[in-house]
């Protein structure tokens, strides 16, 4: 898949927090209502949640581009294909509940539902004694974002999720590719340390104790 397309989307974002600064005004609200176990520290919290917030949007790309590179020409080319497509439909023709969420705002909402998919799938696959889609576990991050969108909200994108993962599964059976070779896991892997795909890339400003167990960021 070419992610040009989303590439261009997120520099939109940038451009449009530059000259806005929506979601560092947004941020700066909610530091008040943070988790008592999420902390920030840093003399301008709401600026490091920003940089936080704009790595994990930044990575989406990033992960596509590495499940199209382990997937190609293997049992797993359709499914990823049909997650690339749905990646890309959130970020240009997103679902009718983040009309009106514009920039980086909007980015981190679209974002979100790109790495809970790609948790969701791996999920699925892994109940089913099959490798993951890819092997990266962003599921701290996705509960940091999770809760700077915040509820109700957060938990209608988790709705959309998990619809959108159910019907990719649905429409692709891998077993329709009997010839097909399988996955690589040190290409897996390989693709994910080239990219620097991981938590920890992320993790440069928060900190998560006792909520998220076994997760602590630096």
């Amino acid at each position: 898949m070419d992610t040009v397309i989303i590439r261009n989307q997120i520099a939109h974002a940038r451009t449009h927090e530059t000259q806005t600064h929506e979601l560092a005004q947004l941020l700066r609200a909610r530091l008040t209502r943070l988790h008592s176990n999420i902390s920030v520290r840093a003399s301008d919290p709401h600026l490091h949640l920003l940089a936080f917030v704009t790595a994990f949007i930044e990575c989406v790309p990033d992960l596509l581009d590495a499940v199209e590179e382990v997937s190609r020409n293997t049992v797993r080319e359709e499914v990823s294909d049909l997650f690339s497509a749905a990646c890309r439909d959130f970020f240009t023709a997103p679902p009718a509940l983040l009309q009106g969420h514009n920039g980086m705002n909007g980015a981190m909402s679209k974002a979100y539902l790109c790495h809970r998919t790609l948790e969701e799938l791996n999920d699925s696959l892994r109940v089913t004694r099959q490798p993951p889609l890819l092997p990266v576990d962003f599921t701290s991050s996705s509960l940091i974002i999770h809760h700077l969108i915040g509820e109700p909200f957060g938990n209608l994108l988790d709705g959309v999720v998990h619809n959108t993962a159910k019907s990719l599964l649905e429409r692709c059976e891998l077993s329709r590719h009997p010839n097909a070779r399988d996955v690589d896991p040190d290409d897996m892997l390989a693709a994910c340390q080239r990219r620097l795909l991981s938590d920890e890339r992320l993790h440069h400003a928060v900190v998560i104790n006792s909520l998220f167990p076994g997760c602590t960021i630096h």
